[in-house]
This record gives structure tokens, sequence and C-alpha cells, in this order.
């Protein structure tokens, strides 16, 4: 209901109080019509037989029934056709009507003989007099009348018993005998009249009392009704069958909504817009003829805004309904919220995985019967748990959203971008002709993350792996998406940061690794880890210093295998925890075996890689010390390698946990040093004992350059904070001597051993007690 209205109707009509008095006012009138018909039948009778009557009897007569026609068609014209209400009249009228049968008697009594006033029925009249009132006046007023009409009845049957029975003053007994007339008979009709006269007043009465309680339940019923009305929100209206307003509610609904009394006595057509017109008056077609309530619900514009508006018209009567309208709007706009929040993320306010895939499924129908071609590009951000682990999920929100509105501006407006859940992302392609133009639009996202995200005032490197999968490759929507996110998967495995195009060998491969995990799962159950040891010697004195475990897998169809192929895939799972605590454990129980390898060395340690999830992992020092307690190693002894990488993921973190290891007594060092990103300041906070120099810059120390520079600084810096430098992957004799010059205390590398099973190291390390430097071979090249 639109409009803004300063007046309101309401739905009341007349109170009770009016309906009972209405009432009692159409009654009198019906008998005023009664009344005026029997007056002029006497008159017609009066006039048949003037002639034969005496010239008094005719005026007595006249003056009878005229004055009471008279009076009866004053009424007619002056109050009952004007629907007047006089609580008066019933009184008035039932008094007038006493008086004229008592006087009609009288003139017959009078004129004819005494005799037939006494023994007419004409008394009966009487009867109908008391009978008709009680329903047409009160107990009060029917009291007054009833004892009036009995005292009249009663005088008037004395007089005309003395007037034409002189003979009873001497003897009333005889007279009364002889002239047919019983005392008993005459007192039985003003008795009978009396109690009459008691059974008129008494009905009175009784129909008063309950109309009294009757109105009063009503005018209760009526006042909850008006209240309940008036607090309504709702629109309620009365319609006919036209659409017509013909009644309108004065609730409480908002008068931008509530209809406005100029709308009564015109249509729907009139005053709706066509749409919502023809909706509302086909509803009341349909109420009326079905004679069932119908459900309507429309919208208007009001004010600029869309309201919307929902009610039932239910048949009031043959030709109209009763409209009930409420303002849904507010439930509407409810729905909508509810309904994108079910379909979008409410994070980047990207697709979400339901709307993607009905985006999906509709897509491939559309390419059956159209023709075409489209791709899916399932995207996965690198290393995102970095982010939360070190800035906190907070800032890791805010990432998620900066990329969602990069990739938002890489794609094409007509591309679908969905957020699958927590750093996973796709893309819908439609319309791509070529695989060039999938290819195009996975570079520009890829260029769209080169430059950093600034996050709490630091720059964050983001990076993405991309699967494309299309839709030839797939016979529906679940096996499409299936291939791009295998093709992800390929993607990330090859190096991160790049696409890959899905191939059907790319699943097999999948299926591989699935079932490789699960081997690995049972293969650390099962024992089938194996330790070997790789040599770290002194490179001044080409001696056995050290030993670093490395881990290998024996799996029982595929041999043995190398770390590569099985540690990131523990890395994925969380099977890196286990699979660590038992090399840290195993690697303990080995190296307490070990003696030195001469009276004047100290007893080899042992160096063990902790990864990146096992560093975070919150038993990692619990861990330790029970390896420590069960093998009975030397805690010196036991030198613990950590990235430069996950070392600077969170500096406080780290230091917290480097301190714990550190207070157990181990020994620690920084694995890969050069590769990552840490500041002297932060080094010099850590409490570090070896730098191990990767393997990149041992490569290029004899080539010169950049890498030799930094090989370099690197052990210099170790030598100015008193740490440790051991330089790994040393395969030649020419990087074996440029690095004892340049002063690097350690080295491993195939230049000494390859890494060997525990019996084999034993036996290397019992050659090193003989005299045999590890170095020799390249001692003497």
């Amino acid at each position: 209901m639109p409009a803004s209205v300063q007046t309101s109707t309401s739905f009341e009509g007349p109170t009770t109080a009016a309906l009972l008095a209405a009432e009692r006012a159409n009654a009198e009138r019906h008998l005023n019509g009664v009344r005026a018909v029997v007056l002029m039948l006497l008159g017609v009778s009066a006039a048949v037989y003037a002639p034969k009557m005496s010239h008094a009897l005719t005026t007595v007569n006249a003056s009878v029934l005229l004055p009471m026609l008279l009076w009866t068609l004053w009424q007619q014209v002056r109050i009952h056709r004007h629907r007047l209400e006089r609580p008066w009249l019933a009184a008035a009228n039932a008094i007038a009507d006493a008086t004229a049968v008592t006087c009609l008697l009288a003139e017959y009594g009078l004129a004819v003989s005494p005799s037939l006033v006494i023994k007419s029925p004409i008394w009966l009249i009487y009867f109908v007099i008391l009978a008709a009132r009680p329903f047409t006046s009160s107990a009060r007023r029917a009291a007054v009348v009833s004892a009036l009409v009995v005292a009249e009845y009663a005088v008037l049957l004395g007089c005309f018993l003395i007037a034409g029975h002189v003979q009873l003053e001497s003897d009333p007994i005889a007279a009364m005998t002889t002239s047919g007339v019983s005392l008993l008979d005459e007192g039985a009709k003003v008795l009978l009249l009396g109690m009459a006269a008691w059974v008129a007043t008494y009905a009175t009465a009784w129909n008063e009392r309950t109309l009294r309680r009757a109105q009063g339940a009503l005018l209760a019923s009526e006042a909850e009704l008006r209240a309940l009305v008036g607090a309504m929100s709702d629109v309620i209206v009365a319609l006919d069958r036209h659409g017509r307003y013909i009644k309108i509610a004065a609730s409480a609904a908002d008068e931008r909504h509530r209809a406005p009394v100029e709308w009564l006595g015109r249509t729907v057509d009139e005053v709706l817009p066509t749409k919502a017109a023809e909706t509302v008056h086909a509803s009341v077609t349909r109420a009326l003829e079905s004679r069932r309530p119908v459900d309507v619900e429309y919208s208007l514009e009001i004010d600029g805004a869309t309201a919307w508006f929902a009610g039932t018209v239910s048949p009031m009567d043959e030709s109209s309904v009763v409209w009930v309208a409420r303002d849904i709007t507010s439930r509407k706009q409810l729905e909508s919220q509810l309904a994108y929040q079910a379909l979008h993320d409410p994070l980047t306010g990207l697709a979400n995985r339901a709307l993607f895939h009905d985006r999906v499924e509709h897509a491939l129908l559309g390419l059956e019967r159209a023709g075409g071609r489209l791709a899916v590009l399932f995207l996965d951000l690198d290393d995102f748990k970095t982010v939360n682990d070190s800035l906190g999920h907070h800032e890791g929100d805010r990432l998620l959203a900066a990329v969602a509105a990069r990739f938002l501006n890489a794609t094409r407006g007509c591309d679908t971008v969905a957020r699958l859940g927590g750093d996973e992302f796709a893309v819908l392609l439609e319309s791509v002709s070529t695989d060039s133009d999938v290819i195009t639009v996975a570079e520009r996202i890829a260029s769209s993350l080169r430059s950093p995200i600034v996050l709490d005032d630091k720059p964050v490197a983001v990076s993405a792996s991309m699967g494309i999968a299309r839709a030839g490759d797939a016979d529906g929507v679940d096996e499409l998406l299936r291939n791009a996110d295998v093709a992800m998967y390929t993607a990330k495995s090859a190096g991160k940061g790049r696409y890959a195009i899905f191939a059907p060998e790319m699943h097999k491969s999948l299926v591989d690794r699935m079932a490789l995990e699960s081997d690995l799962r049972d293969g650390i159950a099962r024992g089938e880890l194996r330790l070997m040891f790789q040599p770290i010697v002194d490179l001044s004195t080409g001696r056995l210093a050290a030993a670093e475990a490395l881990v290998r897998w024996q799996h029982p169809t595929r041999g043995l295998l190398a770390p590569n192929v099985f540690i990131p895939m523990a890395e994925d799972t969380g099977l890196i925890v286990a699979l660590g605590r038992w090399v840290i454990g195993e690697a303990c129980r080995q190296a307490a075996t070990w003696l030195a390898p001469s009276p004047l060395d100290e007893r080899p340690t042992v160096t063990v890689n902790l990864s990146g999830r096992q560093f975070q992992h919150a038993e990692l020092v619990h861990d330790v010390a029970a390896a420590l307690a069960d093998s009975a190693l030397e805690p010196n002894r036991l030198v613990l390698e950590i990235t430069e990488t996950v070392i600077m993921r969170d500096v406080d973190a780290t230091l917290g946990r480097l301190l714990e290891l550190k207070a157990l007594g181990v020994r620690l060092a920084i694995d890969d040093f050069g590769t990552g990103y840490s500041s002297l300041g932060s080094l010099r906070r850590f409490p570090i004992d070896v730098l191990k120099i990767d393997k990149a810059f041992v490569d290029g120390i004899t080539l010169g350059g950049n890498d030799a520079a930094l090989a370099r600084t690197i052990i210099a810096l170790g030598d100015m904070l008193s740490l440790r430098t051991v330089a790994e992957g040393i395969e030649d004799s020419q990087q074996f001597r440029a690095l004892r010059e340049l002063g690097c205390e350690l080295g491993q590398g195939y230049l000494f051993a390859k890494p060997q099973p525990p019996e084999a190291f034993t036996a290397f390390l019992a050659s090193s007690r003989a005299g045999v430097p590890a170095a020799s071979p390249a001692l003497a090249r």
C-alpha cells in the first residue's frame, strides 16, 4: 500500500448498543404498521356500520380511532421513516394501545350493553399488547405499562358490573347468578391478565439483563478487536468483487504503506500500479470463486525504493473480501542477503564453491547446445600457511581479500572467479577459442601477484600455482574440477608459482602419490625407514668430525627411495612429525655408539635436519629431550639444522623455540645459509653455533663472480661471529682447496663420501681411527 496519509478510517461499524436500539426501533416500526392496518380496518368497519349506530356511538368511535390513526401515521412519517431512535416510544405506544382498547370497550358497553364488556373476548387484546411489549421496552417501562393495563381493565370491568347490574348492591350473589355473570370468572380474568403482566415484566427484565451481558461481552470483544487491529502493523481493507475499497482499518501500519481514506470507493486498478493491481484483483476473484483464502505477494516502488508486500485475501461474504497485507521488505532483503551469502564467500565477496559448481554446470550444458570451448583454472597460493603462522590469521584474511581483488582485475569481465575455501581459488573461462587464450589469462593472474602485498607495513611476496583443465578433457563438472586440481598439484610439485595444463597422465601420477602417501603412513609404523650418514670432515686436517643423518625409505616394492620422493609429501600431510621424531631418535642411538677418530679427537657429532612443520610442532623439544635420554648421547654431540627460511618466518617465536632447544645442551645450525633473507641483526639474536654454506655457492666458488664472493662473505661472517662454517656439496679437489684457503672449517660432499648405511659409516669411522684421513683422496690431488 503506497502513499503517505494523514487520515485513517476504521473497520468498526455501529456499536452493539446502537445495534440493539436499532432492533428495538425496527420492531416498533413493524408493530406500528400492524396498528395502522388494524385501525384502518376498524375505521372501515365503523364507517360501514355507522348508519346502524347511534350518533353518540359514531362520535365516540371516531374520537378513539381517528387520534390513534393520526398518532400512528405521525410516527411512521416523522420517526420510523427516518429511523430515529426514541426510547420512550414503545411505552407510549403500549399505553396508547391499552387506552384505546379500554375506550372501545367502554364505548360499546355504554352504547350497546354493559354485559358486552363482561362477556366479550376483546379483553384478549390486552394479552397481545402485554406479550408484544417486552421486546420493545425496558423492564421498568414494561412494569408500568403492564400495571396500567391491568388497572384499566379491572376498573373498566368493575364499572360495567356495577353500572349494568345495580341489583348487586341488594343481593350480589343472586344478581350474578340470575344474570349469568360469575364473579369467579371475572376475577379469573383479572388474575390472568395480572399474571400475563408479571410474565411480560419478568421476560422484559430477563431479556434486558441477557442483552446487557451480551452487550458487555460484545463491547469487550469489540474493544479487544479494535485494540488488536490498532496494534497490528498489517494493512487491512475490505474490497468488493470489483476490487473497490469499501472499508479501511485503522491499523498501526507505517504511513507510507497504509491505504489513505481517499481510496474509499475507488478500485485497486485506479490506485495501484498495473502489475500489482492485476495481482490483487486476480486474488480477489479466486478467493470469491473458491471461497477459500488466497495468498498474494507483490512489490511497489515507494520513495524510490522497492517495497514488498505479502498477505491473504479471504472471502467475507458473497461479494466482498478482507485483504490483509504486511510489509515484507526487510524479510525479502534478508532472504536476498542470505541467498547471496549462501552463494558467495563472505571474506572476498567472490563466488563460493556451490555457485562456482553451478556456473560450471550451466556452462557445460550451454556448451552442449551451442558449442564452443571453456576451461577451468584451479589456483592455490604457495606457502600461505607461512603467512598465517608468522603474521596471524587476521593478516592472512587481509591477504586473501587483496589477492581476490587482483584476480578479479586480472581476469575478463565475463569470467567467474571463486574462492573454494582456504587459499584455493578457481576461475571459469567461457568462450575461449584456443589454449593460448587460457594461458594469457593465467599469465595475467601470475603477473598480478608479482608485486608484493603490504600487510601491517610489511611487504609480503605472493605466488600461486595454477592448474588448467579444458572441458574436452572431462565428462562432467566434478571431473573437470578434479582435473584442474590435479594440474595445480603438478604445477606446485614442479616448483610453485607456475601453471600446468592437465594431461591424463597427471591423474595417474596423483593416484600414485596418494598410494605412496598411504604406504608411507604404514611404512613408518612398520619400520621401513632407514638412516644414511654422510661424513663431515675437517678441511684443515682431513679427519672425520661429524656426520649428517639422511633418511631413506626402503619401500617394499619400489626399493630404496630418496628423500625428495617422500619428504615433501610427508611435510604436506603432517607425517613429517612422526618421521622426524624417528630420525632424531635413531640418529642419537647410532651416534652414541661412535668412537673418536683418534685419541686426540672428539667423538663425532651427528647432524639432523628439522623441517619447518616439525620445528613448529609443540612436542619438538620434548621429542629431542626424550631421544637424548633414551640414547644417553651427550647433548653437545647433536646438531639440529634449520633452514634460514624457516627461522625467519616468525623471529620472536623462532627465538623462543631455539632457546628451548639450546637449553637442552644441543648445538644449532642454519642450513642453506645465504639463500634466505635473514639480516645480520637477526642472526646475532639467535643462539646459532654453525653456518652451512649452500651447495649453489660452493659450485661457483672456483669460477669467481657473485657466488664466490658470497661464499667468502659467509665464511668471514662465521669467523667474525665465532661460528663454525660447513660447506655442502664439495665434489672436486679445486673446491676443497679453495674453501680451505678461505678458512672454511668443515665440509661434506661426494668428494669425501656418499651417504652410507650405519654399518658402512662405522667402518669408515674405524679407518679414520686407523690413521687414514677421511679427506685423503682430496689431499692427494
